[in-house]
């Protein structure tokens, strides 16, 4: 998965990721085409007691205009997400998590 610095935050967008949605009563999926994800560290705040990781994106709405979903991963969660990585590709993740380290040691 390719990740790019976005327009100077430290926020990053993903850019091999997608976003697919569909209704609970539909059989079959559509493909945002257009939807950058972003994911970003967050701290505690008022909002969210304990530090962790929040995912975006935006998608368009069933009556026009534009929906902002953003999912926020609290660290009590990285590890069933590490998990489901590994489970997923166990030599990309422990090349992404070795490339990690090395950026910020």
């Amino acid at each position: 998965m390719a990740v790019s610095t976005w327009e100077g935050d430290r926020m990053a967008r993903l850019e091999q990721s997608l976003v697919q949605r569909r209704g609970v009563t539909s059989t079959y999926y559509t493909y945002e085409r257009d939807a950058k994800i972003t994911a970003v560290g967050y701290r505690p705040s008022n909002h969210r007691p304990s530090p962790g990781i929040k995912l975006g994106t935006s998608i368009a709405s069933k009556g026009g205009g534009v929906t902002c979903v953003d999912l926020f991963i609290d660290r009590a969660d990285f590890l069933a997400i590490v998990l489901e990585m590994f489970s997923a590709d166990k030599r990309a993740t422990m090349k992404a998590f070795a490339n990690a380290f090395l950026k910020h040691a």
